[in-house]
């Protein structure tokens, strides 16, 4: 019996998601990357609070925080501590976390460095009487490339093999692709400067300019379909703008990738849902992984795998 945790973070700049163990099962989170300062009015609220380096956040809200390098927003270590101290059932715990796959070579040691340099945060999840304490100490951190784990599943099963491979995670702030060679060996990775959150941008201005002002955040909701705005009855332009944005990541990829159409091409990401019929058009051999939250899967395997947690 293990008396520590092994957990795989996938932070990204709009869905943050982890996996962990709680009494020997699997424990999976999935949360917006964005929290918000407290106040009184925020306990009326259903979002969670909890407190960390004496400042106190609500879950859920607040805004997108779009940085080249994720770790270096501000919200970065709430976010990882959060989400660990949710699915971890130790304090003690091993983390294999992901950096895009264009960053790995020259960012992941510094990715590393800056996790280590910040490994124990002591996290209040909660008020009064619900509210629990942990300590959480990551006492190591493996970082490798997102989309890497991706070559460990089932899903690899309906690649052709002896060709390389391509995994393109359509993000928030970039379309990451994470390349392989014929024996499926991480060979490099591209981060291509364009993601959901330039779609969400272009959509909020025409919201904003035909309608009502409205939020970045809620413009997601919108496009996502989880909220509806009364004054707006045609939706129809939702697919205009994705259109031109799928032809614009499209394009991209073809000009970073010229040869993609002798590849295996995996889709996944949050990306996935959205731009899967457009890279099938394009590339026929794509092939969907839709669950979003595989990276942090494969990653939790991966640490397993590392740290033989029976």
């Amino acid at each position: 019996m293990s008396n520590f945790s092994v957990a795989g973070a996938d932070i990204g700049n709009i869905t943050s998601i982890f996996s962990g163990d709680i009494t020997g099962t699997t424990s999976e989170l999935i949360i917006e990357s964005r929290i918000e300062k407290y106040s009184n009015v925020k306990e009326l609220g259903e979002n969670e609070i909890f407190e960390i380096d004496g400042e106190k956040w609500v879950v859920n809200q607040g805004l997108f925080k779009n940085e080249h390098l994720k770790f270096e927003k501000d919200n970065f270590l709430q976010l990882l501590y959060y989400g660990l101290a949710k699915t971890c059932e130790h304090d003690r715990v091993k983390l294999v976390i992901g950096i895009p796959a264009g960053q790995f070579n020259e960012y992941h040691k510094q990715l590393k460095q800056f996790i280590t340099d910040n490994n124990f945060k002591k996290i209040q999840i909660g008020v009064g009487e619900d509210q629990i304490t942990r300590n959480i100490l990551i006492e190591e951190v493996i970082v490798r490339p997102e989309s890497y784990g991706i070559k460990n599943l089932k899903v690899i099963n309906q690649c052709e093999k002896g060709v390389r491979t391509l995994i393109v995670d359509i993000g928030g702030g970039s379309t990451d692709v994470a390349i392989f060679d014929e024996s499926m060996k991480f060979i490099d990775g591209e981060s291509l400067d364009i993601g959901l959150l330039d779609l969400y941008k272009k959509v909020r201005r025409y919201i904003s300019t035909k309608y009502c002002k409205i939020s970045l955040e809620d413009t997601k909701k919108v496009f996502d379909g989880d909220m509806k705005m009364f004054n707006i009855t045609d939706y129809k332009f939702k697919e205009e703008y994705l259109d031109d944005f799928m032809e614009e990541v499209i394009n991209e990829f073809k000009g970073a990738f010229p040869d993609a159409s002798a590849c295996n091409i995996i889709l996944a990401g949050g990306g996935e849902r959205f731009g899967y019929k457009y890279f099938k058009q394009k590339y026929p051999q794509t092939i969907a992984v839709s669950d979003v939250q595989v990276n942090a899967k494969a990653f939790y395997m991966l640490g397993v795998a590392k740290w033989k947690i029976k």
